[in-house]
């Protein structure tokens, strides 16, 4: 019996989180859009935190939410090979390298739910710090083909 509550558990989370994604309106070319209270959320521990502290990257949201400036941007993320030299997480980068997405719950949505590899349109806030260039995603939209 114990076997089975850890599998329910394990694949109830993993699923597309309902509260922030709902699959049928992203593909009819919906954007999905948080406020900037839920959009400083950590992702829960785990593949996107990894060794990164989950206290840092969600102290570190806040402040690009609080301190940046709006950003919008389109293309194809990569998944980060690495660490950056700081505690907060940033399991994902641009094509060209040239911003880090911190590892927030909406991120963590457009991984869960298989939309990280496909051609975007993001919104958020940006903030460099130290020569580190920090996003927070607001809002994404799966490019329509």
């Amino acid at each position: 019996m114990e076997s089975v509550i850890i599998f329910l558990w394990t694949a109830a989370a993993w699923a597309c989180p309902a509260e922030l994604v709902d699959p049928a309106s992203v593909a009819s070319g919906e954007s999905v859009r948080l406020s900037p209270d839920q959009a400083v959320h950590s992702a829960r521990p785990g593949k996107l935190v990894g060794a990164s502290c989950l206290a840092s990257t969600g102290l570190m949201a806040r402040r690009v939410m609080e301190e940046g400036i709006p950003w919008r941007w389109q293309g194809t993320l990569t998944p980060m090979e690495g660490n950056l030299e700081n505690s907060a997480s940033c399991p994902y980068t641009a094509e060209s390298g040239t911003f880090n997405l911190l590892a927030t719950g909406l991120l963590e949505a457009l991984v869960v739910c298989g939309y990280a590899s496909q051609p975007l349109e993001l919104e958020g806030q940006l903030l460099e710090v130290e020569g580190v260039r920090y996003v927070v995603i607001t809002a994404f939209r799966v490019q329509q083909k």
